[in-house]
This record gives C-alpha cells, structure tokens and sequence, in this order.
C-alpha cells in the first residue's frame, strides 16, 4: 500500500516558540508510518532538527525565505511550488502562519499572533497600543495572506478559535483547536540532564524570544526591589546579546542570559532552576506554562484571562501593572522556600 505524502511547512518560522511547536510536531508526525512526510524547513529550524532512522520522511531547506523584498516573495513562491508539483501531496499543513505561499492543494495553516486578536483588552492598549502605522500595514497584510492563503485553520484554545474567526471575518466550522503539550523532550531522560546553574542565589527562569509582548523589561524593574532579601535573587532569560544588553545593561549581575537554548537542552535549565518568572502581557498559549507544571516548579504571571484559562489554580498572580504587587509575589515566594 502506497504512504500518503502530507508537506509539513515549517519554512516561514524564524525564532521564538514557533520553531520549538515544529519540532514537535515533526517528531510526533514521524510515529506515523502509514503517512510519507515531507518536511519544508528553513535553516534556522534545521538547525535544531534532530534526524532520525525513520524512513517516513523527507527534509527539503528552503533558501529563497520571504523579506522586505518582492522577489524574495516571488522566489519563495516559485520554489515552494515547484517541490510541491513534485511531492504532489494529499495536504500542506503550514505550522503557523500567514506562510505568504497558497499551495493548490489543501491547506491547513496555525494560528498564534496574540497582537491580532487581543487587542481589545485593556492591558493592550496600555501596553502595547502604540505600535503605529508599520504594524497596522503589517496587520492588514498578513490578514490578507491567511485569509487567502488557506482554507482550514487551527489555533490552540477554544477562546482564540472564536477571535480569530471574527478577525478574519470567517465562520468557525473550518477552524479547529489543538489543545498543545509540551515537547517530548520534558518526558525522556530528564533527571539525568544538568547545568551550571548551580549558584546558592533564588534562580527563575524565562524561556522567551524577545518580543514586546513577553515583557521582559519589566524584570529590569522588579530587580531593584529585590535587593533587600537576605537571599541573591537572579533572572535567567535566553536573548539575543542586543536585546540582553538593551533592556538589562544596568541590572547585569542580577539577570544573565543564556542566549538561545536548543530545545533539546530547554529541561535541563528547568530542572536547576528554583522557579520561573513569566510577565508575558500577551500570549495565545505558551509553552513555558506546562514546561513549568512538568518540571514540578513555581510560577508566578500577570493575573490576565489567558493565564488564568491554561494555569488555573497552578500558578501564583499578580496585577499585570502593578510593579509592588509582582515584588510581592516574587518575595512571598522566595521567603516560602525553605
């Protein structure tokens, strides 16, 4: 019996918990042996993509990636397809989007741009609602991509499945929800994996690319309240050098980066810190909150309704404006501890 062939593109990704979502969900395709996969990756995903003796799959980089360029547009295009006229595949599964390629078959595209669909709330606007007019162009052109560029969606909770259809202006019946997991790789061999955070301080951990959304500076303004506990307290987040040294120049010796940790390390930081720390403002799901929970460690977040809808009961909150009540929860922890 032939396998069906099915194009999993993960090409248009290029940092943050996109790329680890992929790699997941390429693996997990792989237990699929009645299916032929073939994999479109760029070669910033390639190089955390762990190859495998599984003989169900197919790697294709993917060279000419979209940019401020028209040709570059176009070139993507006539590359992506050229291979999919090749692969001729029962279905393209794009893992987020927009992916600006529309291929001729069918075509099911992710969905996580929390800038979209809640900008509504209040904490946007008085965080995040002055991006002007680059990111209002922006918005209409990706609109535009995935609402053309595919005909079935998925998102990853039932509140983001209602948001985005009313930001597309489409019905519900072809969006789907796919609850997410954390990477497999929180479940094997993970006790046996070590760091070098092995300091006496208080250590939180923060998996996150820089966005403005993830909120990163407001560390640099919880840092100087901390100062007076009997115990060092100490932040460690995964940036590039630029945005490390842009948001946290003064506050050094109390926030250390990690830079970009590969996802297969990521547990390993989990298990050696002493809890994590997440003043994201704006998610349509995170990772990082179920990392938490399978690592067995504290969490503390902003008291806002996507937080509360994953974390439930399972997290320590704070009022997401409120500098003295985040100093408060981070010491109310710290002082817990035996």
């Amino acid at each position: 019996m032939a396998s069906i062939d099915i194009i999993i593109n993960a090409s248009n990704l290029k940092k943050g918990g996109g790329i680890q979502v992929a790699l997941s969900f390429m693996s997990e395709a792989m237990k699929l042996k009645s299916y032929k996969f073939h994999f479109f990756l760029n070669r910033v995903v390639n190089n955390y993509f762990v190859d495998t003796e599984s003989n169900n799959y197919e790697k294709y980089i993917i060279e000419n990636i979209p940019t401020d360029s028209i040709f570059s547009w176009i070139k993507f295009n006539k590359e992506l397809n050229k291979l999919e006229r090749l692969i001729d595949p029962l279905a393209v599964i794009t893992v987020f989007g927009p992916c600006y390629w529309k291929p001729r078959t069918k075509h099911i595209m992710g969905f996580a741009v929390p800038y979209y669909i809640y900008n509504d709330t209040q904490f946007f606007k008085n965080t995040l609602g002055n991006l002007g007019y680059k990111h209002k162009i922006k918005k209409l052109m990706h609109k535009y991509f995935l609402k053309n560029g595919s005909q079935y969606f998925w998102v990853e909770t039932n509140d983001a499945k209602s948001r985005f259809a009313s930001f597309l202006g489409i019905g519900e019946k072809n969006i789907v929800v796919a609850n997410n997991n954390a990477s497999n790789n929180f479940f094997s061999n993970f006790s046996t994996l070590s760091t070098q955070l092995k300091s006496n301080s208080f250590k939180f951990l923060y998996v996150a690319e820089y966005y403005p959304h993830k909120n990163h500076s407001f560390i640099s303004r919880v840092v100087p309240s901390l100062l007076d506990l009997n115990k060092k307290i100490e932040f460690f987040v995964t940036l590039q050098d630029v945005d490390y040294e842009n948001i946290f120049g003064l506050v050094k010796e109390n926030v250390i980066n990690l830079a970009r940790i590969n996802p297969v390390d990521v547990p390993a930081f989990y298990k050696d810190c002493d809890a994590v720390f997440m003043p994201s403002v704006l998610e349509v799901f995170s990772a990082v909150y179920l990392e938490s929970m399978i690592s067995k460690k504290p969490l503390i977040v902003p008291n806002l309704p996507f937080a509360r809808d994953i974390c439930g009961e399972a997290a320590l909150y704070y009022d997401y404006d409120s500098l003295d009540d985040a100093v408060e929860k981070i010491k109310l922890l710290v002082n817990s501890e035996p």
